[in-house]
């Protein structure tokens, strides 16, 4: 009995789908002669990852104008304009005849004030010597060991001054504070300059950051998580890997935007300060979202959007208008903020002249809206 339950709905199903083979070979074309001929897409819900291309220039993290830290007369300046250097060079040297005499004569005094130092320690160990012998009045050997702290009290603050001596002789170069490039030069030979005076500009390109003004509705979608491709002109078959290094949380009030740093290694020099850049983030949105082609989404005079969408009636397929609301449009893609079931068969190409109820002749079929 079961046997033939199972022989009767193999009958049945064989059946049914010979039905199927038939109409769609002699009956549906029939009732498609005077059909418009339309391709369909199926809307597909998935997560929302967005491309964000956005303009920006690279600064240095580092850029300094040097200054000397006493006045004085230029005597070699060593460097110029793109000349790159190390932390520790000397990059301009000035006249500083003066503050070496002034040094050789604290060398000097301290030279002297070791000597006195030395003699009276000398003074003083005789007279303990003296005094365990009863040679000497111990008033004596006392004024002996007070001499010595005297000694060693000059001889400290003569040091002290031959450091304050160095320091100022030292002052008279002006040294690298960190690897770079000298983007200007602003003095030459033989000028004087004052303390506060610009005389050189120094820029690190070691570390460079790109500053992009991000619109302000971007600004809790970013963090330093977020994945970011850097393209160059200068070098147009390189991709730079880069992340989010600062948000600046002050908008520029006339255009609405905010500052975002980002950073990328920079090791081999090839980029430079005052490039411009494109800068790619790819935010990736928590909610799921439907999107259609551009193509699919249709526009009335009036603002109001609506998409085209494929349904049955009475052995045909027509064309029926259904209102929704657009989002965010993404390449090629819009979002469907509401009024589209995630069911729905849209029409893609075909619906610039349809009517409400038009008979339509479905001739190809995307299963994703991104084909």
């Amino acid at each position: 009995m079961q046997i033939q339950d199972q022989i009767s709905r193999k009958f049945q199903v064989t059946m049914q789908l010979c039905l199927l083979m038939f109409c769609m070979v002699y009956v549906f074309p029939l009732l498609a002669a005077n059909a418009v001929p339309v391709t369909v897409i199926q809307p597909q819900q998935e997560p929302l990852t967005e491309h964000l291309p956005l303009t920006g220039t690279f600064t240095s993290k580092r850029n300094a104008a040097l200054s000397p830290r006493v006045s004085g007369l230029v005597t070699h300046v060593d460097v110029d304009a793109g000349s790159r250097i190390k932390r520790g060079d000397v990059l301009i040297e000035m006249d500083a005849t003066l503050a070496k005499i002034d040094m050789d004569r604290a060398a000097a005094a301290v030279s002297e004030a070791r000597a006195a130092l030395d003699e009276a320690e000398r003074l003083a160990e005789e007279g303990r010597r003296l005094l365990k012998q009863r040679n000497i009045p111990e008033s004596t050997a006392l004024s002996r060991e007070a001499d010595v702290r005297l000694k060693q009290a000059a001889l400290t603050r003569l040091q002290a001054d031959y450091r304050q001596r160095v320091e100022v002789f030292e002052r008279h170069k002006i040294i690298a504070p960190f690897n770079g490039v000298v983007s200007r030069k602003l003095t030459e030979d033989g000028e004087w300059v004052d303390t506060g005076t610009a005389v050189l500009n120094l820029v690190s390109t070691e570390e460079l950051r790109l500053d992009v003004q991000v619109p302000q509705e971007y600004y809790p979608l970013l963090d330093e998580n977020t994945l970011v491709r850097v393209y160059l002109d200068a070098f147009p078959d390189e991709v730079f890997q880069a992340h989010i290094n600062t948000k600046v949380p002050v908008n520029t009030a006339s255009v609405r935007t905010f500052l975002v740093r980002v950073l990328l290694d920079n090791h081999d020099h090839n980029i430079i300060p005052g490039m411009s850049a494109r800068a790619v983030f790819t935010i990736a949105h928590q909610n799921d979202v439907v999107t259609l082609p551009r193509d699919a989404i249709m526009k009335k005079a009036t603002g109001q959007t609506y998409v085209w969408i494929a349904e049955a009636k009475d052995d045909k397929t027509i064309a029926r208008q259904l209102r929704v609301k657009t989002g965010k449009t993404l390449a090629n893609q819009v979002v469907i903020e509401s009024g589209l079931p995630i069911d729905s068969i849209v029409i893609l190409k075909g619906n610039e002249t349809l009517n409400d109820g038009q008979a339509i002749n479905i001739i190809d079929t995307s299963i994703s809206n991104k084909d």
